[in-house]
């Protein structure tokens, strides 16, 4: 990775993703729901929502 690529990633803020509900019983419906609650309950790694929900992240 050369100099232009590697300041591009380290300061590309379009990687995540927010979803909001409105109220936290809503949320950890959600997250039970969809089996991510042993992920976390606010910060989840998206490598890992989309492994448990079968999503490919390939091209």
């Amino acid at each position: 990775m050369n100099e232009a690529d590697h300041f591009k990633r380290a300061t590309d803020s379009e990687y995540w993703v927010a979803v909001c509900f409105k109220s936290r019983e809503e949320k950890e419906r959600f997250l039970e729901s969809a089996g991510l609650t042993d992920l976390s309950d606010k910060y989840l790694d998206g490598r890992a929502v989309a492994n448990r929900l079968d999503v490919s992240l390939e091209p």
